[in-house]
């Protein structure tokens, strides 16, 4: 990378790493420390030029129109499934490790949903339980994480999903790393990913009590826009955050 380039994207931030998605060999890849990381493959998947407009699933509950995108058109209370609020508390200090960013294949869906489980259940009591099963969890990322939203995860060298994203259009749906694995920069380099594929901004929603989220997305550059008693399946105060360039 230029060096020019280089001090213009870390100059004012008070993270020391850099994370940069280029391409290299036909192979859309991100550097870490120096390090190029495999995102997703050109030649294993065409590459489409824009995310379709997924439809949101019928138990989130409606919401007025942000800058982000268009309010969820289904009714709560309609169908089994998570919420999309729930980001969890994610590595305060990130260490350099070996780890492969890329997109999350349809088989996957059972792995991803044993990680989300695994992450809820050891962020409490910061994050209320969550108020499905484990079976309608792996049915919701079976039937509509995967098939309908844009889904990264973290991979270490011996084959072991460690972290996953989730992109529903402008909004950051799920962030979530093993809790075996936080405080290794894996929160932290998904996060750039998903501000890498949407340059022009993007927001999420966290539980106010989440207070290790809500420093860790702070520390990025998210800030809080707006607050709810509890509009949420859960019915526990939650908070919008939203980043721009």
């Amino acid at each position: 990378m230029n060096p020019a380039v280089a001090e213009a994207l870390t100059a004012g931030s008070p993270r020391v790493n850099l994370v940069w998605v280029g391409l290299r060999d036909g192979d859309i890849v991100t550097g870490h420390l120096g390090a190029w990381q495999k995102v997703a493959s050109s030649r294993t998947s065409p590459p489409s030029t824009s995310d379709p407009v997924s439809l949101p699933p019928p138990w989130k509950t409606p919401r007025p129109a942000t800058s982000c995108g268009s309010p969820p058109t289904g009714s709560p209370g309609s169908g089994p499934g998570p919420t999309d609020r729930r980001q969890d508390s994610v590595p305060e200090d990130p260490v350099s490790e070996e780890v492969v960013l890329r997109q999350a294949r349809d088989e996957e869906a059972d792995i991803l949903a044993g990680l989300w489980l695994r992450a809820r259940a050891a962020a409490a009591p910061a994050i209320p339980p969550a108020v499905h099963s484990d079976v309608e969890v792996r049915a919701w990322f079976a039937d509509v994480v995967l098939p309908t939203r844009k889904v990264w995860l973290a991979q270490d060298s011996d084959g072991a999903v460690l972290g996953l994203l989730v992109l529903d259009g402008a909004i950051l749906d799920q962030l979530y790393v093993d809790p075996a694995r936080t405080g290794r920069g894996i929160g932290s380099r998904l996060l750039d990913l998903a501000r890498s594929r949407r340059p022009g901004g993007l927001s999420l929603w966290t539980f106010q009590a989440n207070a290790g989220a809500r420093r860790f997305y702070e520390r990025h550059g998210l800030r809080p826009v707006a607050e709810t008693g509890g509009d949420n399946e859960e019915g526990t105060p939650d908070v919008r955050y939203r980043w721009e360039p």
